[in-house]
Order: structure tokens, then sequence, then C-alpha cells
């Protein structure tokens, strides 16, 4: 996806905690992580098969966020598809919706997310003195 890897580290270099929840198995998901070359950019990879609970279930959230030593509201979730948004909602944490998923920007923005982005590159301009840094 274009700008996620420079976005990705710029976060890195901001000393953000970075992390996936997938609900691909992990095996895959490392996989595809490595081959991308990010793998070693994220603290925690966390993956349906190894969850609680998968997405939209909250506890994949609540389990990244105690792994990671961080509050719900020092965690910034973002996604592409209704589903992470919905789990970010149940989790009770900040969600920003990017419209590069299968779902349309119209059912994203319905759910009302804290802040909504059309590309990735976007989310620098976001990310700052309104979040409190998970450092």
């Amino acid at each position: 996806m274009p700008g996620v890897l420079g976005v990705l580290k710029f976060l890195k270099g901001k000393k953000y905690k970075l992390a996936i929840a997938s609900n691909r198995p992990t095996k895959f998901t490392r996989i595809i992580l490595k081959e991308l070359g990010v793998l070693a950019l994220f603290n925690v990879v966390l993956c349906a098969d190894k969850a609680p609970k998968p997405k939209p279930y909250p506890e994949i959230l609540w389990a990244i966020a105690k792994r990671l030593n961080l509050k719900n509201e020092e965690v910034l979730y973002v996604g592409d598809m209704t589903i992470d948004v919905n789990c970010a909602h149940r989790a009770g944490v900040r969600v920003v919706a990017v419209s590069t998923g299968s779902s349309s920007k119209k059912e994203l923005k319905d759910l009302k997310p804290w802040a909504f982005i059309s590309k990735m590159s976007s989310l620098k301009a976001i990310v700052g003195a309104d979040l409190m840094s998970a450092r």
C-alpha cells in the first residue's frame, strides 16, 4: 500500500510502539510482514489463532495493549475495514479508518471513527500534539 512504509518508519522514529492485530493466521502474517521487510518495525504481532478472540471482538486489542503496557486512551488503532472500526469501538480505543480496504468510504464513515483518512501518509498529520505518545 503506497505510503505505509514511510509512515511506519516515521512512527518508529518517534518511538511509538507499533502492533498488528490480524484475523489471518500468525504463520502467514509473519511471512507477509517479513517479505515486505517490515516485521522488525512491529513490537507485537497478534493474530486470531493466538488471540483470546478475533476481531470484531475487542480482546485482541486489549491483549496487544496489555503486552505493550498501554492504557486504552494511549492506543490508536488504524484499520481499513468495518470490522476494524467495530473492534476498536468495542475495545474503547480511538480508531482511524483508512479508505484503502474492501469497505467503502460511506460504510467506514457511518461507523464514526475518531478520524478518517483516504491515504496512509495522512496519518502523520494527525499523530502529534492531539495524541498521547505511546512511548
